[in-house]
C-alpha cells in the first residue's frame, strides 16, 4: 500500500495544488451521472470527476477527438441558382415552398459528416481497511477549479485532488491519505473509442481512432498517457491495469 499518489494526464507534472476555502460548490454524495460530476477542463482537456468511495469514475475528453472526414462534394447539390430560387420565395411569401427548397439544398450529403465524441472513462478501484465511510464530501472551488473528494474510513482520512492545467497542458490527479500505507488502487481506461491500452509500472498508454461509422467513414486518430507517480508502495500490472498498494 501507499500513501500518496499523483498521476497525470499527459506527460509532465505540475505545482503542488493550493485550495482556498471561500467560493465552494460542495456535495456529500458522489455523482450518479455525468451531469451531477464536477468538471475539470482547460479548454483543450476535460474530466469529470464522479467522486465514488469504491469506484472512482473520470469521463475524459480531448477537443480534436472527431468522427468523419472532409468531403468537398457534400455540398455540390446548392449553386447559386438554388439559393436564387429560394431567396425569391421567402421575398415573395412562399416560406413554406423556401423551407422545402433549403431542406432539400442545404443540408448536404451527408456522406461522412462526423460529430465530436467523449473518449471514455478513467476508473480507480480502490480497497480499503474496514471501517465505516465517514464525513464524505465532493466539491469545486471556483476560484482555483481545484476539483477534490474527501472522506473518512476507520481511522484514516482520504482526500483526491483534480485540476486542468492550461500552460502545462495536463490533467493533474493527486491522492493522499492521511496514514501511509493505506492507498490501494487498481487504475484501468473503460474506452468508448476503438483503442489499443497498454499497462506499464510507469501508467497506462492508449492509441486508437474516433471510428463512428453512423456518421460515415474517417475519424481522428489519437494517442494519449496517464502518467502514475506513487510516493512508496508497490507497483504490478496486468495487460491492461496498473495496481499500486
Amino acid at each position: 500500500m501507499t500513501s500518496r499518489i499523483t498521476f497525470i494526464l499527459a506527460f509532465i507534472m505540475t505545482a503542488a495544488l493550493q485550495v482556498r476555502a471561500d467560493n465552494i460548490l460542495w456535495y456529500q454524495q458522489p455523482a450518479g451521472e455525468w451531469m451531477e460530476a464536477m468538471p475539470a477542463g482547460n479548454g483543450r482537456l476535460s474530466a469529470m470527476v464522479y467522486g465514488g468511495i469504491a469506484r472512482e469514475r473520470i469521463a475524459l475528453g480531448e477537443i480534436s477527438l472527431w468522427s468523419g472526414k472532409p468531403d468537398a462534394s457534400n455540398n455540390d447539390i446548392c449553386g447559386k441558382d438554388k439559393l436564387d430560387e429560394m431567396r425569391r420565395c421567402f421575398f415573395n411569401g412562399d416560406p413554406e415552398r423556401g423551407n422545402e427548397l433549403g431542406n432539400k439544398y442545404l443540408n448536404g450529403l451527408g456522406r461522412s459528416f462526423g460529430t465530436h465524441l467523449p473518449l471514455g472513462d478513467m476508473v480507480a478501484d480502490f480497497r480499503y481497511p474496514c471501517g465505516q465511510i465517514r464525513n464524505y464530501r465532493r466539491s469545486i472551488d471556483m476560484d482555483s477549479s481545484v476539483v477534490a473528494v474527501t472522506f473518512s474510513c476507520g481511522d484514516t482520512d482520504y482526500r483526491r485532488e483534480y485540476i486542468a492545467d492550461y500552460p502545462d497542458d495536463v490533467i493533474a490527479m493527486r491522492y493522499t491519505a492521511s496514514r501511509r500505507g493505506a492507498i490501494t488502487a487498481t487504475f484501468g481506461l473503460n474506452l468508448l473509442r476503438k483503442a489499443g491500452v497498454k499497462a506499464t509500472k510507469d501508467g497506462l498508454t492508449l492509441a486508437g481512432k474516433v471510428d463512428f461509422p453512423l456518421h460515415g467513414a474517417g475519424g481522428v486518430s489519437f494517442c494519449g498517457e496517464v502518467r502514475l507517480l506513487p510516493d512508496g508502495g508497490t507497483v504490478s500490472t496486468t495487460d491492461t491495469t496498473v495496481t499500486i498498494e
